[in-house]
């Protein structure tokens, strides 16, 4: 009795983890036929993150922490461009999940009114990650680009953070300042991680970087929740965020 037991708390909490959006997805339609960007999301370890793009350029980035529960998901606004009226504030859209796909319902940007039905479709490659240190969430604790520490270049350098989701073949970041509600810089794309190499290769990017080029940066591992970050003439120092922080 208490194997079987044991055996259907393992089969619950396997579809418990089946029916709940985590990882990299990006869009495989809408109810809006009129929908035709790039739309990625990426839902890991209580933060989420979501851009629409195409080659021209960023069109929206979001992103902040989230709570799923009962089919609906409550996501609790750190930037969000263009629309800055909802950051700080919590906002809670239905989702669906089978397998590598989810559905979710959110207000039309158009209209503010109507419901928009969207589809999403997890994100995967035939290539094996061969070092999963730098999955999961990690904040930008400090850096240097030439003379220059941290975002003191920047007005009102000292609030400005720094968030990167890394979730396999994905990786996706930004720069915002939660003080003055503005997004500072973003990008996304696809990575590869051997233990030593990181290597980026960006789909959307608001500084002036060549689409699709390998970006390669040394990473140092300093501690399991800590690592440096190495490249030409600037070094970045990361730290794991924890699901709790």
């Amino acid at each position: 009795m208490k194997k079987f037991l044991v055996a259907l708390l393992l089969i619950c909490s396997c579809s418990m983890h089946k029916n709940e959006p985590d990882g990299a997805y990006e869009s495989a339609g809408a109810s809006d036929s009129s929908f035709s960007l790039n739309d990625i999301k990426i839902f890991k370890n209580a933060f989420w993150m979501s851009a629409t793009f195409d080659e021209n350029g960023l069109y929206s980035c979001s992103g902040g922490v989230y709570k799923l529960m009962d089919n609906k998901c409550l996501r609790t606004y750190y930037f969000n461009f263009p629309d800055t009226g909802v950051i700080a504030k919590t906002d809670t859209i239905s989702y669906h999940a089978e397998n590598d796909a989810f559905w979710i319902e959110e207000v039309n940007n158009d209209t503010s009114v109507d419901l928009v039905r969207k589809e999403y479709i997890k994100m995967k490659t035939t290539k094996p990650l061969q070092n999963s240190l730098l999955e999961g969430v990690w904040k930008l604790t400090g850096r240097q680009i030439g003379n220059v520490k941290n975002f003191d270049d920047m007005e009102d350098g000292a609030n400005i953070a720094e968030i990167k989701i890394y979730s396999y073949p994905y990786v996706a970041w930004a720069q915002y300042n939660f003080i003055r509600k503005t997004l500072i810089g973003a990008g996304g794309g696809t990575y590869r991680f051997n233990g030593d190499t990181l290597t980026e290769r960006h789909q959307y990017i608001t500084y002036p970087v060549p689409l699709g080029q390998e970006l390669k940066n040394k990473i140092i591992k300093l501690s399991s929740t800590k690592v440096l970050q190495v490249g030409n003439a600037f070094r970045e120092d990361w730290e794991k965020v924890k699901q709790t922080d």
